[in-house]
């Protein structure tokens, strides 16, 4: 049991936080043209502490939306451009990846499954070289 004092490990805290909303941030800044990094950081985090770990992931989707394409198409080209170098194959160690690129999988669930399922696929299949897309 924790002592007076001590701080208790949150989870959601661990994985969604100021230096990971802000290496997402950089990764899309770096992908797509226009993209305001300092806007989508300051949004994501006002929103953190009423969300649980699934409803940060949703939230900074939401966050995100305001800045990508509308359109599927042209989002799906934005979301492969802000995607992180590919996990190494050749790893023993389970890395699955970090969370925070869950939200490409988010995206691209609510915007290209419908009407866009070929790129959609093609998507996903980038992103799941990035990050474990079980959820």
């Amino acid at each position: 049991m924790a002592g007076a004092g001590s701080t208790k490990f949150s989870l959601k805290d661990h994985l969604f936080n100021t230096q990971t909303v802000a290496q997402l941030a950089a990764e899309f800044a770096a992908g797509v043209p226009g993209f305001d990094a300092q806007r989508f950081t300051d949004e994501a985090l006002s929103g953190f502490p009423e969300r649980e770990l699934l409803g940060r992931m949703e939230w900074m989707a939401d966050c995100l939306e305001g800045q990508l394409a509308a359109e599927f198409p042209a989002m799906a080209g934005q979301l492969l451009a802000a995607l992180p170098d590919r996990l190494d194959p050749e790893q023993s160690d389970d890395d699955f990846g970090h969370f925070i690129h869950g939200v490409h999988g988010i995206l691209v669930a609510r915007h290209g499954l419908e009407h866009h399922r070929a790129r959609a696929m093609e998507v996903f299949h980038a992103a799941t070289q990035r990050f474990s897309m079980e959820f």
